[in-house]
């Protein structure tokens, strides 16, 4: 495992509530643009939780639009996202198009499966991280809320150049041992904290905890 401290993200947070339910979390995630994610919020909600993030808490827009024109208009709407996190890009153009299209860390999403290295690394020069995700059924990442087989994401990790942040059906009783399968530098949860009425509070602080154990393990 990296010696550096894993890094956590909780992601798909829709409420005050649930920001606070994120507390100790690393960076949060607001899914915008992405109508038919379940926990896509209109901008606006995303601008007034933008704003409530606490200090020294990273805070990413999250989409499934990859179109460059969409991403410059979201980017025009909300100046103050300082951080992204965008799905479905498909080469090394495209991934350069969305380069100038946002300001501030853009982190690009790559689908685990046989044969992502070749994306991957059309991808990680124009990105300052990889998240290596589940793929859903259309091969598409984001919101598919299983595990994928985390060798394939070893063998990337150790391959790329570029930070990697692990995600897909994490949970405080499977991190530990995903963490010490892939060696990620973060890990991005959603599904894996929610409860009945948005994001557990109590979920969060499990697997924030399960990330430490395995951080000092």
């Amino acid at each position: 495992m990296s010696a550096a401290r894993v890094r956590v993200k909780v992601c798909g947070l829709r409420s005050a509530a649930d920001l606070r339910a994120a507390a100790g979390a690393d960076a949060v995630g607001f899914v915008v643009g992405t109508p038919d994610a379940r926990r896509n919020i209109p901008l606006a909600r995303a601008r007034g939780l933008r704003a409530q993030v606490p200090p020294f808490v990273e805070a990413f827009l999250v989409t499934r639009d990859p179109r460059p024109a969409r991403l410059a208009a979201l980017q025009r709407a909300m100046p103050e996202a300082g951080a992204w996190q965008v799905h479905g890009v498909a080469s090394a153009g495209h991934a350069r198009e969305v380069r100038r299209a946002v300001r501030g860390k853009l982190v690009l999403a790559v689908p685990a499966r046989p044969g992502a290295e070749r994306l991957a690394r059309a991808l990680e020069g124009s990105a300052d991280a990889l998240l290596l995700d589940t793929p859903r059924a259309d091969g598409s990442t984001g919101g598919a809320g299983r595990p994928h087989d985390w060798r394939l994401s070893r063998a990337l990790a150790r391959e790329l150049g570029k930070p990697v942040i692990l995600a897909g059906g994490l949970t405080a009783a499977n991190v530990g041992q995903a963490l010490r399968a892939v060696a990620p530098e973060g890990v991005d949860v959603s599904g894996g904290v929610e409860g009945l009425r948005g994001k557990s509070r109590a979920k969060v602080r499990a697997f924030l905890r399960a990330v430490e154990d395995a951080n000092h393990g």
